[in-house]
């Protein structure tokens, strides 16, 4: 409603407390009054790629109907498992949408195995006649086989990578703890990403924009990529999308409302120039398709990234103010929206694919550590003590992986390098020799790997 808020506050953010109301059958009678919003979901958005996965299932693997797991590890005693997410696939139920999510699948799949394993056993979920002792039984039974399925861990809708699910309540609660202590000791230590009070680190590859102005060169854009310390932004207070980072707070804002950003940039990887040649034209089109590649852009790099807080389209958010947008990024500013009919999917939205649907984002989160709970049972129930054993899952490739590996072993000679580059070309021969010497580092059966390439690691501290 248009008076559920004071003037002035966004009456759309739900932490000024007011919160959207579904509208029923009885409230047929309700008065509307000019200004007020309504949503109306004639047409839910879908998520098919959701159903294309078995979430159950080891990843690298095919799971049930011949599709591809996506499960690193599982943990049942504990309660948790770590998930490579497809990109396309919300971590959470949408309002128009509850089905096609990583919790909604887990937890369907989950009731699927368990109602498989109860009638192995020759027992039943349900109470099978009036008796009340039986019914009193079978409301045992119901419960002792609920299912729990929460996700304290998110990652964007479009991102992809490591992910952390919540199958036992105790430990989602311990692993929320784990994220507010890290952000709170980052915020109160100015960024110490190895601080003693930080139990769980995440790290993230993503692919950017190089796009030199007129007063820089792609070699000082690199060298600022490489220069960073710790990147500092503030967060606009708002729920809207594009989110809104800026270096200072606007003097006539309200400074405790900005959400204090911070992350840091761990490696600076090899530029691939998307102009000027055959190799490079090759991947601008394996990247954004025909016309999605931004104006300017005449290169990309990869970066690896650890993420100090944990603040929504942060990474994405972050890197564009500074002017680095991530491939394939539309809301900012790394890719160009393009028509339905460029792209060959069915989903169309007055000509052109809603922004959610048509971004093929570069970014993933390839690393995450966290220390494992020792899981304590007493006549209270279950709980999680905190324990010296570090958990440590890492991808070694992305969905771009294939696309870079093609670049760097296509012959790039001096002549194919067009003027407007040419005083790039210490850069692209650093860039060269770093390749060749990675290549011969790779092992035989390199490209004979899974795509998701998982490397994963445990070690007792």
């Amino acid at each position: 409603p248009l008076n559920a808020t004071k003037k002035g506050v966004d009456r759309f953010d739900s932490q000024n407390g007011v919160k959207p109301i579904r509208l029923t059958v009885g409230a047929l009678n309700m008065t509307v009054q000019g200004g007020d919003y309504l949503r109306v979901h004639f047409d839910p958005r879908r998520f098919c790629v959701a159903n294309s996965y078995d979430w159950l299932a080891q990843d690298g693997t095919m799971g049930s109907d011949n599709k591809p797991g996506v499960v690193v590890e599982r943990n049942d005693k504990i309660g948790y498992m770590i998930l490579n997410k497809p990109r396309g696939v919300p971590i959470h139920a949408r309002v128009d949408n509850h089905l096609e999510n990583v919790a909604a699948r887990i937890g369907r799949m989950l009731w699927q195995e368990r109602k498989e394993d109860v009638s192995l056993q020759g027992q039943s979920i349900k109470p099978k006649d009036n008796d009340n002792k039986r019914r009193r039984r079978g409301k045992t039974e119901k419960k002792q086989h609920a299912i729990y399925v929460a996700t304290p861990q998110r990652l964007d809708q479009n991102t992809s990578g490591l992910v952390a699910v919540a199958t036992k309540k105790c430990f989602a609660a311990y692993f929320a703890e784990l994220l507010r202590k890290k952000t709170s000791a980052q915020l109160s230590q100015g960024g110490s990403s190895r601080s003693d009070d930080c139990k769980v680190h995440k790290a993230y590859r993503c692919l950017v924009c190089l796009s030199p102005g007129a007063e820089s060169s792609m070699a000082s854009e690199v060298k600022k990529l490489k220069d960073y310390g710790i990147m500092r932004h503030y967060l606009e207070p708002s729920i809207r999308a594009p989110k809104r980072f800026l270096a200072d707070i606007p003097h006539d804002a309200e400074s405790a409302a900005w959400a204090e950003s911070l992350l840091t940039i761990t490696r600076v990887g090899q530029v691939c120039t998307v102009v000027g040649n055959e190799p490079s034209e090759t991947l601008s089109e394996n990247l954004w398709g025909i016309h999605g590649r931004p104006q300017g852009c005449i290169a990309v790099c990869e970066l690896e990234i650890e993420l100090l807080t944990g603040r929504t389209h942060q990474i994405r958010g972050q890197l564009a103010a500074e002017g680095f947008p991530l491939v394939g990024d539309v809301q900012y500013g790394g890719a160009v929206a393009q028509p339905t009919e460029d792209l060959g999917k069915p989903e169309k939205r007055d000509g052109f694919l809603s922004l959610g649907d048509s971004e093929e984002l570069c970014l993933q989160c390839c690393s995450l550590e966290f220390l494992e709970p020792h899981l304590a049972v007493d006549s209270t129930g279950e709980s999680m003590v905190p324990s010296q054993r570090w958990k440590k899952f890492s991808l070694s490739g992305s969905s771009w992986t294939d696309f870079l590996d093609a670049y760097s072993c296509a012959e790039l000679s001096s002549e194919s390098v067009t003027s407007s580059l040419s005083d790039e070309e210490p850069l692209l021969t650093q860039r060269r020799e770093e390749s060749h010497d990675a290549r011969r580092q790779r092992p035989t059966n390199y490209r004979k790997q899974s795509s998701s390439r998982l490397a994963q690691t445990s070690t007792l501290l």
